[in-house]
Order: C-alpha cells, then structure tokens, then sequence
C-alpha cells in the first residue's frame, strides 16, 4: 500500500500530465489565434469592420431587408455592456452604452451595480434587430431592445421580469412570430402581435441552437449544449418534439441548408462537423474540423463554414465527399459568425469584427 504522507506527492505526479498538456494547448492558442491580426487582414478576402476585440455576437443587416445602402451589422460587446450599429458602406457608426438604459429595475441603486449584458440577436421582416439582454441583481430581469437596422437607432426597451437566459432566436415565419429558446430545459418564448409569452417543449432540452427544419413545409429543429444530448425537430404548433437523434452534448451550433435539405452540426469537443439528412435525421458524414467549434452558416451553392473559438481558423466543409476542407485564419475567439450576402460573411473574434470576400478565400 501507499503512505498517507506519500498519497500528496503521487497526487501532484499524476497532475504533471495534464497540467503541461493544458500549457501547451494555451501557448499554441496564443500563437496560433489570439497573435497576428495584422497578418489576418493581410489576406485580400479579409477586411476590418471594427479592430475592438470581444464581439459576442453579430447580426449582418443586408439592404434587401431593412439596411442601409451597403448594408449594416450590429454587434454585440458583451463584456463592454455596448451595442453597435456599423454602416458597412462608410460612414458614422451608432454605439449604445447599455449602462446608461435608465432601467426603472436600477432607480434607488448605486449606478455601480448597473450592468446590461447583451446575449442574443434576431433580424426580423421588417428590418428591425431584436437584441436580448441580461441584467443581473439589483434588476435580475431580461430587457428586449429592437434596434432601427437602416439607422442604428434604439426605438424600444422593454423590461420583462419573466423571462429567460436567451440562447437562441428564431423567425417563425407562417405565425408572425419569433421564438426565442432558453437555456433551461424545454424552455420556449414566442414573441408575437399578441405579445410574448412563455411556452414549453415537451420532451426538449435547452433550446440552444433553433433552426427552419428545411425538409418540411412548417418546423424546427433544435440542438442541446449540455443538458440534453439529442437533435430534436419540434412541431411548432404543438411544441412537442416528434423526432430526435442521439448527436452527443457540447452543441453550440446548428445551420440548415433549404437546397440540399441537410442540416449541420458543429461538435465543439470532437472537432468535427456531422451532416445530417433533415427528413430522416440520419447521419451523411462527418468531417474532421478545428477544435472548438461554435457557429455555423451554409453558403447558398457552396461550403458549410464554421469557425474555432480556439484556434484561430474559419472552415469551409465542401457539399462534395471527396473535396478536402478549405480554411481561412481569422485570429482566435471567433464567437459568431453570419452572412451578409451569398458572397459575405461577417466574423467577430479577437481581431474585431471582419467582413469575409468569400469569393476571394480561396478554397
């Protein structure tokens, strides 16, 4: 047997291992992602919006649907409580301080425990932005801002104690509506002409990710990051889950393609994309990625792209078996991405936020 005074010390060795392996996996995060974003926009597919680092979130607001000339995005700085509004053709940006909301949940309180964090945004047809907020004690409440997207406006706050952890948003076309899923399980708001109210979803984990299910003419489809380890689709008049696929946990993403009828997920642990079939939600192939993957687009006729949170790359996974994946280096914490167009994308990481000539990636 082994010593009581001898069981610290076998502790600490069997620490050795994992704690230089995280090491290592820090140091090439930082020289592989979080360094070089002058290199980043040296790429001609490249270009910066905005070089503050930290966007959370990042909604394109395309001219088609309610932006400016040129088209907008908004971006969400989480951290810095700001929300900003950026022309893409030129011209001024608009910044909104969520500190300075005038809450009546803050009235009485010192302005140090203000704080307004945002978590969510959703484009809806009329070109407003839907952004959702979480303001911690003394509000402990959620607030629904809707941004101008044409010119960056603030035309609506409300305060709404019963509410949710926003994790996703949807536009619920055949009803009007759009439905936000929560972090908790099965937990569900629709926020339409009547007003918004809570709902729940049978036999449906957190609602982290929520998509059009492409293979029928009216339903979801959801995936869960940890609580729940299956893609659901949802019938969205009963709001019961009527079929499901074992994909594992850890799924922050989930993108659906109207063309092809394949749905993708990109698994944040096991580094890969799996592709799936949307009417029988049977596997099509998996493809090997960058670690830390979180959010994913489908390009209309080309690749799903994806990006690490980690290590610094945008993936582009080809609709062809034997197509090799094409990458992009976009700097590291790459929390969002969205298309502006067919032939842009808008990313947010580290190295700020970047629109992407998809034409010009090279893949």
């Amino acid at each position: 047997g082994v010593s009581w005074g001898a069981r610290p010390v076998r502790v600490l060795q069997l620490l050795v291992a994992p704690v230089v392996a995280a090491g290592l996996a820090l140091t090439h995060a930082a020289a592989t992602g979080f360094l070089g974003c002058d290199e980043v926009l040296d790429h001609p597919a490249v270009s910066s919006v905005v070089r503050t680092p930290g966007a959370f979130a990042v909604q394109p607001v395309p001219e088609a649907r309610g932006g400016p000339p040129g088209g907008a995005v908004v971006v969400a700085f989480r951290d810095a409580q700001v929300l900003e509004w950026i022309p893409l053709a030129g011209g001024p940006a608009v910044r909104h301080n969520l500190r300075g909301l005038g809450l009546t949940a803050w009235r009485g309180r010192p302005a140090s425990l203000w704080n307004a964090y945002p978590e969510e945004l959703g484009l809806d047809p009329a070109g407003r932005v839907h952004v959702w907020v979480e303001v911690p004690p003394p509000g402990a409440l959620r607030v629904r801002l809707l941004i101008d997207g044409r010119t960056g406006a603030l035309t609506q706050v409300d305060e709404l104690p019963d509410t949710c952890f926003v994790s996703s948003w949807l536009w619920d076309a055949p009803r009007e509506r759009a439905a936000i899923g929560c972090e908790w399980e099965g937990d569900l708001m629709l926020d339409g002409a009547s007003g918004l109210e809570r709902a729940q979803v049978a036999g449906a984990g957190e609602l982290e990710e929520l998509v059009v299910d492409p293979s029928a003419a009216d339903g979801w489809l959801a995936v869960s990051l940890w609580s729940h380890p299956w893609l659901v689709r949802i019938d969205p008049e009963a709001l019961q889950v009527t079929a499901r696929r074992f994909v594992g946990s850890f799924n922050w993403g989930l993108a659906a393609d109207s063309d092809t009828g394949q749905i993708a997920i990109p698994r944040f642990v096991a580094g890969q994309v799996l592709i799936l079939d949307a009417a029988t939600l049977k596997v099509v192939r998996s493809v090997r990625a960058g670690w830390g993957l979180r959010p994913i687009v489908k390009q209309p006729g080309g690749p799903w792209l994806t990006a690490s949170t980690y290590d610094g790359w945008l993936y582009a996974v080809p609709q062809e078996r034997a197509a090799r994946n094409g990458r992009l280096r976009l700097g590291g914490w790459v929390r969002d991405i969205d298309l502006l167009d067919a032939h842009t994308l808008i990313a947010g990481g580290a190295c700020g936020v970047m629109k992407v000539d998809l034409d010009a990636a090279g893949w």
